[in-house]
C-alpha cells in the first residue's frame, strides 16, 4: 500500500520525470478517485501522532518506533498504511487454513500458503470440495462496529501458473471436468510407447 505522494516519489527516483505541475495534478485526481483511501491515510497518520500504536480488527497490536517527521517519514507511513489489511487478511488465510484442515484435511492436500493464497490439490472427481475449502477461508469479522465478510475467489488449474478463476460450483465442476480431461489427454499423447507397438503402427 503506497500513498499517491510515494508512487511520485519512486517515479522520480527512478528517471521517470514528472515536473511539479503534473505531480499536483495527479495528487488530486488520485484524492477525487479514492476520497475514503485519502481518509484512512490520513486517520493512521493521526493515529501514529498520538501513541504511535495501531490495532488490526482481530486485536493484532504494533508499535512504530520510525521517523514521523522529515524525509525519513514516508518510510514509516507506508509501512503503517499496510499493517492493518495485511496483518488482517494474513491472520484470516491462517485460520482458514486450519479450518481446511481440520475439516478437509482427509480428503484435500493443502500445498502451499503465500500470505493471503492457499494453494491445495483435490481429486478429480470431486470438484465440491475446492469449493468447500473456499468457504471455510471466510470469516466474519467486525469493523468499526460492522460485521463483513472478506470474500475468498477461487482459481483452479493443472498447474499454479495456469490458474482460471470460478465464481459458482456449476461452473467450478464445468471447468473442473474439461481440466480433467486435458490432462488425461496430454498424459496418453506423451506415455512413452514400447518397440512393438511402433513397429504395429
Amino acid at each position: 500500500c503506497m500513498s499517491w505522494m510515494g508512487l511520485i516519489k519512486r517515479c522520480m527516483k527512478e528517471g521517470m520525470y514528472i515536473d511539479a505541475k503534473e505531480s499536483k495534478r495527479l495528487l488530486k485526481d488520485a484524492a477525487k478517485a479514492t476520497p475514503m483511501l485519502s481518509l484512512y491515510h490520513r486517520n493512521i497518520r493521526e493515529q501514529l501522532k498520538a501513541n504511535r500504536t495501531l490495532i488490526t480488527p482481530l486485536g493484532k497490536r504494533r508499535r512504530f518506533g520510525g521517523r514521523l517527521i522529515g524525509t525519513s517519514a514516508d518510510e514509516t507511513y507506508r509501512t503503517a498504511y499496510a499493517f492493518i489489511p495485511q496483518s488482517t487478511v494474513g491472520v484470516l488465510a491462517n485460520k482458514g487454513l486450519r479450518r481446511i484442515y481440520d475439516e478437509l484435511g482427509d480428503e484435500i492436500d493443502c500445498l502451499l500458503q503465500v500470505h493471503d493464497e492457499i494453494v491445495f490439490q483435490f481429486p478429480e472427481d470431486k470438484p465440491e470440495l475446492a469449493w468447500k475449502a473456499r468457504s471455510l477461508m471466510e470469516e466474519e469479522i467486525t469493523l468499526r462496529g460492522r460485521s463483513i465478510v472478506i470474500p475468498a475467489d477461487l482459481k483452479i488449474g493443472l498447474s499454479w501458473g495456469e490458474m482460471e478463476e470460478v465464481v459458482d460450483e456449476e461452473e467450478l465442476a464445468r471447468k473442473a471436468s474439461e481440466m480433467s480431461k486435458l490432462r488425461k489427454e496430454t498424459a496418453r499423447r506423451f506415455t512413452p510407447t514400447t518397440g512393438s507397438e511402433l513397429q504395429d503402427e
